[in-house]
């Protein structure tokens, strides 16, 4: 599981572009929680994780220096209204709580089901 919501971290072509530049073989997992960490640390070109191919297509580039997240890349364009980025934001984290507390209700009616047994 882990490894599937890393790989929504970024847009698909990063390590693409990276890949190219860097060479094989490349661990390509490990590869993208780097990308991971040094994109939450700001650390990107500290540790050499930018290449030129990165940024010679201005689409690619706005998608790949952002989270690959709908609220995140309007924010990050900045074509978009900020009160929508907002709003945006809002119902991401309400559907978050609202799936977080779903799931513990079917946790306690699953429990409630295994005692009767």
């Amino acid at each position: 599981m882990i490894i599937q919501c890393a790989s929504l971290a970024f847009w698909v072509p990063l390590e693409i572009y990276q890949i190219e530049t860097f060479g094989h073989p490349t661990w390509l997992i490990l590869l993208r929680f780097k990308n991971i960490i040094a994109f939450a640390l700001g650390k990107r070109e500290a540790w050499h994780l930018n290449t030129p191919a990165m940024f010679e297509d201005s689409w690619d580039a706005a998608h790949i220096t952002a989270w690959n997240f709908l609220p995140s890349l309007l924010r990050h364009i900045g074509a978009t209204p900020l009160w929508v980025v907002h709003l945006l934001y809002a119902l991401w984290f309400a559907a978050l709580l609202a799936l977080l507390f779903t799931s513990v209700q079917l946790m306690c009616a699953a429990r409630r089901c295994n005692n009767k047994e």
